[in-house]
C-alpha cells in the first residue's frame, strides 16, 4: 500500500513526496531492500525529471527571446549534469548566439525607425547573413537600401555642384581681382 502511495505520487510528479514517504518507510525497516531499490529508482526519476524540465526551460526562454533566464537554465542542467557537457555547451552558445542576432536586430530596427539607412542596411546585413529568415531582416534590408537610394543628399545634387563651382569661381576671381588691384 505504502509503495502504491510512492507511485502514485512520482506519476503525479511529486518527487519530494514519494521520496519523504520511502524515508519512513526506512526509518521503521532500514535494511529493507526493496524500500531502498524503490527509493534509489524514484530519485533517478526525480533527476531525470529535473533534466527535462531544465531542457524545456531553456529551450523555451531562448525561443521567448528570454536570453539570461535561458542561460541560467542551461548552467544549472550543466551543474545537474557535467557528462552531457558537449550538447550543453553546443545549446548554450546557441542562446548567445541568438542573444546577439538578437541585439543586432534591435540596433539596426532602431537605425531604420532614426532614417540612419546606412547603419540600419549595414546592420541588416550582417543579420542576412547570419539567418536570412530573421524577422523579415531581407525585407528590411532591401527597404533600406531603397531609401538610402532615395533619401536626398544635398551634396550631391546638380544645385549644389553648381553652386559650389559658382563659388569657387568667385572666389578665385574676387582674389585674382586684389592680387592685381590691391587695395589703398
Amino acid at each position: 500500500a505504502a509503495l502504491r502511495l510512492v507511485d502514485n505520487a512520482a506519476l503525479a510528479g511529486k518527487w519530494d513526496a514519494a521520496i519523504e514517504v520511502l524515508n519512513e518507510m526506512l526509518a521503521i525497516e532500514p535494511d529493507n531492500a526493496e524500500f531502498q531499490k524503490k527509493l534509489a529508482e524514484t530519485k533517478k526519476g526525480q533527476r531525470e525529471s529535473r533534466l527535462i524540465s531544465l531542457r524545456t526551460q531553456a529551450r523555451g526562454f531562448a525561443k521567448a527571446e528570454r536570453f539570461e533566464e535561458s542561460l541560467t537554465a542551461w548552467n544549472e542542467y550543466l551543474a545537474l549534469e557535467p557528462n552531457d557537457r558537449d550538447k550543453a555547451q553546443a545549446e548554450i552558445e546557441s542562446v548567445k548566439k541568438m542573444q546577439a542576432l538578437a541585439s543586432m536586430y534591435a540596433d539596426a530596427y532602431k537605425a531604420y525607425t532614426k532614417k540612419n539607412y546606412d547603419k540600419a542596411a549595414g546592420l541588416f546585413k550582417k543579420i542576412v547573413v547570419e539567418d536570412a529568415d530573421y524577422k523579415g531582416a531581407s525585407n528590411l534590408l532591401a527597404e533600406s537600401i531603397e531609401l538610402r537610394r532615395k533619401t536626398w543628399r544635398f551634396w550631391k545634387s546638380k544645385w549644389f555642384i553648381a553652386g559650389g563651382t559658382i563659388a569657387i569661381i568667385g572666389l578665385l576671381a574676387f582674389g585674382l581681382s586684389r592680387m592685381y588691384n590691391p587695395l589703398p
